[in-house]
């Protein structure tokens, strides 16, 4: 339980110094201090950094929908450092507590690389628009995710093997982000990932390491060091609601473990997609090719955990979250979307793709495939809630998710 008592030990002094900094804050002359702002009307990003805010979305594939809140003190504009904590608990019992300290008041119109636990087929979801600037900080997390779904590795596993794992993660890690214009931004996160690996909390299902006694990294649980850097060239019309325009990301990493040299590896991945509109903000079609390539160094091995994965509400929707796993993975996705009202969207969609170790199998063969259709609530140009019945080979799923699939 080290990854727990120590993850838990930062953010609570994180916690208390931000508490007491509300409390004794002293404000340069004519800066106004937190919570005194002088003309909310004026300053909505100042108003985003003071106070409570509540949370909602979703922690990780298969936590559900989770809520929360989040404490943010904003320094007066002449100091360097605001600090958040924040805590989100899911349906599913899944959570995370975290605590983040630097320059953070511009981080909603910056690109910035996520945390551990975001499928990195999010990774480049930003639904903001940019504006040119810098962003930094420090990032502590803890995850709880008791039930994480696992059939084995590679495109044959099997839907009858399905079992369960715990699994726990500690991050600490530095984050810097900058937008050279509203279109163009690049990041970077680096630091420290710990894991615990247990038996999974769902009694129905097998745990993982009952039926997969020699997965990758099962045996053993090193700490990581990995580096991160990635590109975004956003050219959509509405970011939240794109009817034109496209996204082109390229992202790259580099985890080692911590004290050898066993599971050492690069990873590649690029996210193109493209908005076609068919009529003025009413109908568009949507096309995505997201493709990530794992690449170990020597003879060193990609741990089962931190495998990319096809499944779920947003790669892959005919089959279960987490279904297939394996070093590299290709994704194409198709979307007719076409608004009822104001506030009501249907869509139709189709996704193919396929996960596989040998880069000699980098191809179009062999994809698995799932069709369907849904609804979307919006709230504006926002789309808050999915709905999505997907049909495959392994019959029908219902996906309820909060945001778009891309």
């Amino acid at each position: 339980m080290r990854v727990a008592s120590y993850a838990r030990a930062l953010i609570f002094a994180l916690l208390m110094l931000g508490c007491s900094r509300a409390d004794d804050l002293q404000c340069p002359k004519d800066v106004p201090c937190p919570g005194q702002l002088e003309d909310p009307a004026s300053s909505p990003s100042d108003l985003r950094m003071r106070g409570f805010a509540p949370r909602v979305g979703s922690i990780t594939s298969g936590s559900s929908a989770a809520f929360g809140a989040a404490y943010q003190l904003q320094a007066p504009s002449n100091w360097p450092l605001d600090l958040e904590v924040s805590g989100m608990y899911s349906v599913r019992n899944y959570w995370t507590i975290g605590a983040r300290i630097g320059r953070l008041r511009t981080r909603q119109e910056t690109f910035l690389l996520r945390s551990f636990g975001q499928h990195l087929t999010s990774e480049f979801n930003e639904r903001r628009y940019k504006e040119p600037g810098f962003a930094a900080y420090g990032d502590f997390n803890y995850f709880y995710f008791p039930t994480q779904r696992f059939f084995g590795l590679g495109p044959d596993s099997r839907k009858v093997d399905r079992t369960d794992f715990l699994l726990r993660t500690a991050s600490y890690e530095a984050v810097a982000g900058y937008q050279v214009n509203a279109w163009l931004g690049v990041s970077v996160r680096a630091g420290v990932l710990q894991f615990d690996v247990d038996p999974g909390r769902d009694d129905r299902y097998t745990d993982t390491q009952v039926l997969f006694p020699t997965a990758p990294g099962l045996a053993q649980e090193p700490d990581f060091f990995h580096v991160t850097t990635a590109v975004l060239a956003d050219y959509r019309d509405l970011p939240g609601d794109p009817h034109s325009g496209g996204v082109v990301g390229a992202l790259f990493s580099h985890y080692r473990d911590k004290g050898g040299h066993q599971f050492e590896f690069n990873r590649y991945a690029v996210d193109v997609r493209q908005y076609l509109p068919l009529d003025a903000l009413l109908s568009v079609v949507a096309l995505r090719f997201f493709t990530s390539v794992d690449d170990p160094v020597g003879q060193s091995q990609v741990p089962f955990y931190l495998s990319e994965w096809l499944g779920g509400g947003s790669a892959l929707r005919g089959f279960v979250g987490q279904r297939f796993r394996d070093r590299n993975l290709l994704l194409f996705n198709g979307e007719f979307r076409t608004r009822v009202t104001d506030s009501v969207e249907l869509a139709a969609f189709y996704d193919t793709g396929k996960v596989f170790s040998d880069l000699d199998d980098y191809n179009f063969k062999r994809l698995e495939k799932g069709y369907g259709g849904g609804v979307r609530l919006k709230g504006g140009t926002t789309l808050f809630l999915r709905f999505d019945v997907a049909h495959s080979r392994e019959g029908t799923q219902l996906h309820f998710n909060i945001g778009p699939a891309f």
